[in-house]
């Protein structure tokens, strides 16, 4: 079975001190979309910028995976990442080229 996933590092989040009026604003998220199955896994690295809200600010204390999670799935085109991730994973499994030692 393949599981697809997020992967948000510490300190994965570009912070804003004070913009606008608010403070401690995410202005970019850099992450990985995982995916792994019982033995291999393979990941592509995202960055995503994004803008100061105009409302619906959360501050950062409360800020939870799934809401950062939820600005990676809007902001990017994960269907595309997943099928890139399964060609990766299928390559890793079932290589289409080797290295061979020489035969000399």
């Amino acid at each position: 079975m393949t599981n697809f996933q997020w992967v948000i590092p510490q300190g994965a989040m570009l912070t804003e001190l004070a913009i606008d009026g608010l403070t401690d604003v995410v202005v970019q998220v850099n992450a990985y979309r995982q995916i792994s199955n019982e033995t291999t896994s393979t990941q592509i690295p995202v960055c995503v910028g994004l803008a100061v809200p105009t409302e619906g600010f959360i501050p950062y204390a409360d800020l939870t995976q799934q809401i950062v999670e939820g600005w990676l799935d809007a902001s990017t085109d994960v269907a595309a990442l997943d099928a890139e991730l399964e060609s990766q994973l299928d390559n890793i499994i079932n290589p289409k080229t080797v290295v061979l030692p020489n035969p000399f």
